[in-house]
């Protein structure tokens, strides 16, 4: 009676370990012991979601402007500063506006107002009226 018993259990236990896995499950970092049961309507919206944020690669920040002007020879001026930028600070995003009539080179894409502060000051001896503005930036790299 006790062989028939442990026989039953052991029956039991073995099918319900081996129930775990079904045909649509997912396994889990390529370990077939843990797998995940999904929806498939939870996976179409992670797939829009994916979709949308590398549509909308913007958000509100801060940049520091290193150059306003307008006039004759404002778009030569505008380049060379953007250049000279370049050359001192690659590591840092420059980007040349046009608001008609005017011209506009801003640096940087911060998150937080405090970075673009300090960013401020590193350059704030080679860009004299430099200023820091809002707007949409770039979604940072970290």
């Amino acid at each position: 009676m006790y062989k028939i018993i442990v026989f039953g259990i052991s029956i039991l236990f073995s099918s319900v370990l081996w129930g775990q896995t079904s045909k649509g499950d997912k396994p889990i970092l390529n370990n077939p012991g843990i797998t995940i049961k999904s929806d498939a309507r939870l996976d179409s919206l992670i797939t829009l979601q994916q979709a949308f944020l590398e549509e909308n690669q913007t958000m509100k920040g801060w940049r520091v402007q290193i150059f306003f002007e307008g006039g004759n020879n404002s778009h030569q001026k505008a380049l060379a500063q953007k250049s000279s930028f370049i050359t001192n600070h690659q590591d840092i995003p420059v980007y040349l506006i046009f608001n008609a009539p005017y011209y506009k080179v801003r640096v940087g894409d911060f998150r937080k107002r405090s970075e673009a502060e300090l960013f401020l000051e590193t350059i704030k001896s080679s860009y004299p009226n430099a200023f820091i503005v809002k707007e949409e930036i770039n979604f940072p790299p970290n």
